[in-house]
């Protein structure tokens, strides 16, 4: 009776570290699908040419989206092509062009002589843009949204001004045309 206990307690000890090691293996399994759940929702994180032109221009000039931010009225911002971004406030351009894995910009870097022009180079990985300034682009978004708004209201303005200026110019033509021909009538 006493080896039979000891065989049926042996049993049940085995089917119980049995339970304990599949129960661990299955919360190892579901821990690991979590981790790599957050690692898929990290990866896909789409980044534009855009933003990866301003996360670079942000590197060049050791800034936060957030310092940006608080700059934009001074900002202009340009698209010259489908991957070419130009930057200004008001003085010298720093142009950010962006490629397949890297961000080229080109800016103007102070000499001996004083300012140049075009004469600084760096190139920035996208990768690394994105590691460093990824959890700011909600703020570089806005940014984007600020400049290019900007951008619409001057091209509407720009466009009113030159519908002014062209209405103004056929009104004086027509006063011109109407004078011209008052003095061409000859009383009878």
């Amino acid at each position: 009776i006493l080896l039979a206990g000891i065989l049926l307690g042996g049993c049940g000890n085995s089917q119980g570290k049995k339970q304990s090691t599949e129960n661990r293996n299955s919360s190892l399994k579901a821990e690991n699908s979590s981790l790599k759940s957050k690692q898929a929702s990290t990866k896909h994180v789409k980044y534009s040419n855009q933003n990866y032109a301003l996360m670079a221009y942000l590197k060049l000039q050791d800034q936060s989206a957030e310092d940006l931010k608080q700059n934009t009225d001074n900002m202009h911002w340009k698209q010259d092509e489908n991957n070419r971004f130009t930057i200004d406030f008001g003085a010298h351009t720093t142009v950010m062009t962006v490629t397949n894995k890297q961000v080229q910009i080109t800016y103007d870097k102070v000499t001996k002589d004083g300012m140049g022009q075009g004469n600084g180079h760096k190139i920035y990985s996208k990768q690394m843009l994105a590691n460093e300034f990824g959890s700011q682009k909600n703020v570089l978004d806005e940014i984007l949204d600020t400049v290019e708004n900007a951008s619409k209201e001057s091209d509407r303005s720009n466009s009113m001004s030159s519908i002014q200026s062209t209405q103004s110019s056929t009104t004086n033509n027509q006063a011109e045309t109407q004078k011209n021909n008052n003095s061409n009538t000859v009383p009878n």
